[in-house]
């Protein structure tokens, strides 16, 4: 999910999940067809486990300023009890690890949560297509 989008308050963590998709899709186009080699991004939303609870339970000093801020919402936003079953996570990634007839590049967005927010940020990216369009012929 963070390799999709930015997240507040989770900055490093997008920057290297962006990384590991981008290192994902270049890899994906040098690789020869031949040597049947193939990369599956997972970009995975949120699960039941305790890792919510993990970040949740960090408590760090914090800065007047910052009160009521990004680091706030963000811990309101997540749920530990909220979230796809990771026995059913973990079978779906299973599948997809043993599924011969995949193309050479494939992503899966696995939990409603990850696709809906797959799906705001196609919207943007359209948004933003579509308003810097008109400056394309500008630049020749």
């Amino acid at each position: 999910m963070a390799g999709l989008a930015g997240l507040p308050a989770m900055t490093f963590y997008c920057a290297s999940k962006y990384a590991v998709e981008g290192f994902s899709e270049a890899l994906s186009k040098e690789l020869n067809p031949e040597w049947n080699i193939k990369v599956v991004i997972l970009a995975l939303g949120n699960f039941k486990t305790n890792a919510v609870q993990t970040i949740l339970d960090i408590k760090l000093p914090s800065l007047e300023a910052y009160k009521g801020g990004v680091i706030d919402y963000m811990r309101g936003a997540f749920s530990p009890t909220a979230g796809a079953d990771p026995v059913k996570g973990a079978a779906e990634i299973y599948r997809i690890a043993h599924d011969s007839a995949l193309p050479a590049r494939t992503r899966f967005l696995l939990g409603a949560d990850v696709v809906g927010l797959a799906k705001g940020q196609i919207k943007q990216l359209q948004e933003d297509t579509d308003a810097s369009e008109p400056l394309a012929p500008t630049l020749a």
